[in-house]
């Protein structure tokens, strides 16, 4: 089993990634009835989208804190990122839901904000595999 040490911007992006999902899960589960009155979001997307969003958080904190990390667990956390953000984009072009000009914006912010993380977990993860590396040949030397 091929274990990494994480490099810090990998460790700092998903404990970024744990701590926004689990205030997005906690704001759109507990306030999905506001949400969705001030976004034109159906209440039991916001519902669900963020009871799903909890648990996720506590991977991704876990995944962060650990001292080692195999890759696919990184891999995992930011596939889920890329179909978060390809199912915003799916919300905003099709015509399933009609958010509001408020709700648009939440869900482009959402977005947005979750491609970034992705970006930094991917550079966080070459970045350790690259230490990971270094130590290695070392090692060797």
């Amino acid at each position: 089993m091929s274990l990494t040490t994480p490099s810090p911007l990998l460790r700092k992006a998903l404990l970024i990634d744990a701590a926004t999902c689990a205030l997005s899960g906690a704001l759109m589960s507990i306030g999905a009835s506001a949400l969705a009155r001030w976004t034109a979001i159906p209440h039991d997307i916001l519902l669900y989208a963020g009871l799903s969003l909890l648990p996720i958080a506590l991977v991704m904190a876990a995944i962060g804190l650990r001292s080692f990390v195999h890759p696919a667990m990184v891999w995992l956390v930011i596939g889920g990122n890329l179909l978060w953000v390809l199912g915003c984009i799916w919300l905003l072009v099709s015509d399933q839901i009609a958010p509001n000009t408020i709700g648009q914006a939440f869900i482009t912010l959402q977005a947005l904000t979750v491609t970034i993380l992705t970006k930094l977990e991917h550079d966080g993860l070459r970045q350790s595999r690259l230490a990971s590396a270094d130590l290695a040949l070392r090692g060797r030397a």
